[in-house]
């Protein structure tokens, strides 16, 4: 088998979402995802409405009721990040779990952030040829974004989709 490097450094900005973890996000948000703001021909999402790199997504105003984004993890996250918290409707970001960034502690602040579950291990995420069987490099974060108490039980259910983790839940007006 033949493994694409740069899926694994770098020089790469994007890592497709494995399918199981799309299932565990659908159920998540209520069995759909309605919008995706940085959709690839090659991902596995499939959203009501997305946006790719022609068009823009991050310079455009998230406004749907169940938003899954998995954006480009090179130095301008922050900016996918700070858009997905002004977002309305719900939001589920995939992201690194790096805590000792700006981005990251500027989720923790938001007063949106209804949930964080840190999955277990390294998530092994899809190449354009289908599942990668190496891990990721770095840790990965699930953060829950608006949302309600429905969504916020439907986070632990990580091992119903072959995903262990901790879950934590905000409790902000």
């Amino acid at each position: 088998m033949t493994v694409d490097r740069k899926l694994f450094s770098s020089a790469s900005e994007e890592w497709y979402t494995p399918r199981h973890v799309l299932e565990y996000v659908k159920h998540v948000l209520g069995g759909h995802i309605t919008l995706d703001p940085c959709w690839s021909p090659m991902s596995f999402v499939q959203a009501e409405k997305w946006w790719t790199k022609d068009n823009d997504g991050l310079s455009r105003v998230w406004n749907s009721p169940r938003i899954f984004c998995n954006p480009p993890y090179g130095r301008g996250i922050g900016k996918w990040t700070r858009r997905a918290a002004e977002a309305t409707g719900t939001v589920l970001l995939l992201a690194p779990a790096r805590t000792d960034t700006i981005w990251f502690h500027e989720l923790l602040a938001s007063p949106r952030l209804r949930g964080i579950v840190f999955i277990k291990g390294r998530l092994k995420f899809a190449t354009p040829a289908g599942e990668s069987t190496v891990g990721a490099p770095f840790p990965s974060a699930m953060f829950l974004l608006g949302g309600d108490v429905g969504e916020q039980s439907r986070l632990y259910s990580l091992q119903h989709f072959g995903m262990d983790g901790a879950v934590w839940l905000m409790r902000r007006g």
